[in-house]
């Protein structure tokens, strides 16, 4: 597993084991940064190529190619946590790292985090009021992210919802809310103007199936019966065939218009 560290016989490696065996075999003033911490975290990255650590010990070399050892700028102090039992930097430290090593990773890194409640949107912009006078490099990222999403106005409860925005993002369809309420309910997207409802369909969401289709089902007639037009996007249409379905939701609205 790396210098001074064994594991059982039979143990199977995994990213989580490849980053606990470098923090260990880097001794107690190392921990998980960058894309490893931000893999811990939940973030969408590869968190073991390289693993990737930080260090407050001027004397720490990186000793192995697959890991890359990390020093902050300055004099800053960094704090570990736990993750897993590994020690780890903080998921905001973890999302100003990521800006600077990996930024096209920040965006789906920090809706992630937000959806699953580890960050707040008031956490981060303090963390950037914090960091942007120090300079730090990601804060450009980190800032550009947190904008775009506090510019759609809500975050995403489903990575499908995620790619939806993605495939209307690059067919140029504009105009579109997340998370509207409309006619009463609380909808996946709308474009108001044309007054069409998208829908994104993932069945292993719902733990009662029949139950969740009669319910949709009843949803959709009571818009219907409002002037609205249901579209329902599954995610093999979205992540197989994005193209096509991005043409007939742009054929649709133009339709409405």
């Amino acid at each position: 597993m790396g210098a001074g560290v064994a594991a059982l016989v039979g143990t199977p490696v995994t990213t989580v084991t490849r980053v606990a065996a470098a923090v260990l075999a880097y001794g107690p003033a190392v921990m998980a940064s960058h894309r490893s911490s931000a893999w811990l975290w939940g973030a969408p990255v590869r968190g073991d190529d390289p693993v990737e650590l930080l260090t407050t010990a001027h004397h720490r070399r990186s000793r192995r190619p697959d890991v890359v050892i990390h020093r902050p700028t300055g004099h800053t102090q960094v704090r570990s946590v736990r993750r897993y039992g590994i020690a780890t930097t903080s998921p905001l430290r973890a999302l100003l790292d990521l800006g600077a090593s990996a930024p096209e990773a920040v965006a789906p890194t920090l809706e992630q985090f937000l959806r699953s409640g580890i960050v707040t949107f008031g956490g981060v912009r303090a963390a950037l009021q914090r960091h942007r006078r120090k300079g730090r490099h990601g804060v450009a990222a980190l800032a550009a992210a947190l904008d775009d999403l506090a510019a759609e106005g809500a975050v995403t409860d489903s990575e499908l919802e995620t790619v939806m925005r993605r495939v209307f993002r690059r067919a140029g369809l504009d105009g579109w809310e997340l998370h509207p309420r409309v006619a009463g309910f609380e909808v996946d997207f709308c474009f108001r103007t044309e007054r069409v409802v998208v829908e994104v369909d993932g069945w292993w969401f719902h733990a009662d199936r029949r139950r969740d289709w009669e319910q949709g089902l009843e949803r959709d007639l009571v818009l219907q019966a409002a002037g609205w037009l249901v579209s329902h996007v599954t995610w093999r249409m979205a992540t197989r065939r994005p193209d096509p379905a991005a043409e007939r939701l742009r054929a649709t609205l133009a339709r409405r218009r």
